[in-house]
């Protein structure tokens, strides 16, 4: 919902978004209808719309979510960060509509070198969860212990 207005102007006609910010044309049932949490909830949903698309937040969605999305063999991971993990069906031909991300390669996600703020440490969290998420424990894991020894 929180990118929705900006996907439907950026990926419309060929890709249709399911929902956008614009709470009261949609309203609370439908809203709540549209909320996914679990694989479950996404295999349901999926099978009603048919999405070409799947955007996930990391600070909203949880990790397995995260994690089993990346595991489905019609689904590729296009793009991620700590503001949102970008999923794409593969087409028919077996091949995604744009490459799929390497979370192996050296400039995947690059450490948040600034002065940190408060939101930082929700970042860090988000970040940190989304490495994991992604099955990149060690990468988690030696973060963690960095932030925590910077403090």
């Amino acid at each position: 919902m929180w990118d929705g207005g900006y996907l439907a102007w950026r990926l419309y006609p060929d890709y249709p978004v399911m929902v956008d910010g614009r709470l009261e044309i949609y309203g609370p049932q439908k809203l709540a209808a549209l909320r996914f949490a679990t694989p479950r909830d996404v295999q349901r949903l999926n099978a009603q719309y048919r999405f070409g698309v799947i955007l996930l937040n990391p600070t909203f969605h949880a990790p397995e979510l995260i994690a089993w999305m990346r595991q489905q063999p019609r689904w590729r991971m296009v793009y991620a960060d700590v503001s949102g993990v970008l999923f794409v069906r593969i087409g028919p031909d077996g091949s995604p509509p744009w490459p799929a991300v390497d979370v192996n390669a050296p400039g995947f996600l690059p450490p948040n070198d600034a002065p940190r703020t408060s939101l930082d440490v929700l970042r860090e969290k988000t970040r940190i969860r989304l490495i994991a998420a992604l099955g990149l424990e060690e990468r988690a894991l030696a973060e963690g212990k960095a932030i925590l020894e910077r403090e």
